[in-house]
């Protein structure tokens, strides 16, 4: 809705995309397998299906030695200093290269 909105007022177009930094999540959207949690397969399906249609554009997995928001959940992380310095002067610092991507427009399902 928030899209249609900045669409519409603005002639904004912005495409959804989705982070994870779990990699089994990741598999488990981008794959035919079910969510071993039960309670989140419904949501699991939820986000295929919108993916599969294009309204998803894209979903991403960033690793733990690359995802900023690591040291809200993490001790101990790398990327605390990362996290700050972005903060400070925000921009992201950050190569996501390395990223495993799935676009909707090349998804097999």
């Amino acid at each position: 809705m928030l899209a249609a909105a900045y669409h519409n007022l603005l002639g904004i177009e912005i495409g959804l995309w989705i982070v994870v930094d779990l990699k089994d999540l990741y598999g488990t959207l981008t794959t035919c397998r079910n969510a071993v949690n039960r309670s989140m397969r419904g949501d699991v399906s939820v986000i295929r299906y919108e993916f599969e249609t294009g309204n998803i554009e894209s979903m991403l997995w960033i690793p733990g030695r690359l995802n900023c928001a690591d040291p809200l959940t993490t001790n101990d992380t790398p990327m605390y200093g990362s996290l700050e310095l972005m903060l400070y002067d925000g921009k992201i610092s950050l190569e996501f290269r390395q990223a495993i991507a799935s676009s909707s427009n090349t998804s097999t399902g």
